[in-house]
């Protein structure tokens, strides 16, 4: 997706750093991503956490949050390394209560500098603890096409998550050689918005110096992080870790005044039909099927009733996010 210079402006101009911003919107400038603190009271994150484990239940009566050998393989959804992208998991009411949390939202007003937002119909993450870490997926979700500030992705963490329990990683400051690595190399992205590096990325010149952070965090907490920034997720171990399931929801918002009307459009439909998009809010809507499983990781017979036909409750907050 290109952009005229009128809204490549509109996009970089509330992404200018600023003296008085709080010390977490200079460190996301600065660092391509950051963690904000107990954004979401304890009680709500169990309520969440507590929701997560009844649809995890739900698809398979088999698996039991309180017991570990159930969590194999034919109990556990079909996923792409812990991303849930199917079963209309994005428009679950629990999900949809978090994106309508006023903390939450009150972050990207902040980073945005307006009021009026979409979020994304994104999906969630749930990652068991394996004896082994999967290999490195590096990557950027972002066009080399479009090398300015666009977006700001984010999860809000469910469970601690500590050195060996899984999670994000990133390369701290990655994001000001996004530009800079593309021109260089010639490099293109292999699919719209997304790039996947083939190599560690401190091997190559322009990141050399980007130090590789494996993000904890506690329960409440919100991680956000530029999305030229280059990260991948690890699984949690289960030789060293708590023994615990990584588990997070995705929350990514943008102006409602960078929706083409069709857009709009489509994520209204969407909402209506229960499809789940990519984490992009307000460009770039890509779709995916209510039923599509993607088989990353497992391989099992779905149940039918993968989802509730009921749409979500939504407030008149939700409503404006949703496109309406």
């Amino acid at each position: 997706m290109l952009h005229s210079k009128e809204e490549i402006e509109d996009r970089e101009k509330c992404n200018r750093y600023q003296e008085n911003w709080r010390k977490w919107r200079k460190d996301l400038y600065e660092n391509g991503w950051v963690v904000i603190p107990n954004v979401v009271v304890k009680e709500r994150v169990q309520y969440y956490r507590d929701q997560f484990w009844d649809w995890l239940e739900g698809l398979s009566p088999k698996l039991n949050r309180n017991d570990p050998t159930t969590w194999i393989n034919e109990n556990w959804p079909g996923n792409f390394n812990g991303i849930l992208t199917g079963y209309s998991f994005g428009h679950n009411q629990f999900v949809w209560d978090i994106r309508q949390e006023d903390a939450l939202i009150s972050i990207f007003k902040e980073i945005y500098q307006t009021s009026d937002l979409l979020v994304s119909f994104d999906g969630g993450n749930v990652s068991r603890p394996l004896p082994t870490k999967r290999d490195p997926w590096w990557h950027v979700d972002q066009s080399n096409d479009t090398p300015y500030f666009r977006c700001i992705q984010g999860f809000l963490n469910l469970e601690d998550c500590g050195e060996h329990d899984g999670g994000l990683v990133v390369y701290t400051g990655s994001h000001n050689y996004f530009d800079k690595y593309f021109k260089e190399s010639g490099e293109r992205c292999q699919y719209d918005d997304y790039y996947n590096f083939e190599q560690d990325p401190r091997t190559i010149e322009q990141f050399k110096n980007c130090k590789e952070v494996k993000v904890c965090l506690n329960a409440g907490d919100v991680c956000l992080w530029d999305s030229r920034t280059i990260h991948w997720a690890v699984n949690p171990s289960s030789q060293e870790g708590s023994g615990k399931c990584r588990m997070v929801v995705y929350t990514s918002y943008q102006p409602r005044s960078w929706a083409s009307q069709m857009s709009l459009s489509i994520k209204q439909q969407a909402f209506q039909k229960k499809q789940m998009t990519t984490h992009w809010a307000s460009e770039n809507i890509s779709l995916t099927d209510p039923s599509f499983v993607d088989d990353g990781d497992t391989k099992y017979a779905l149940s039918e009733n993968y989802t509730s036909k009921e749409l979500p409750k939504l407030s008149e907050t939700g409503k404006k996010l949703a496109g309406f």
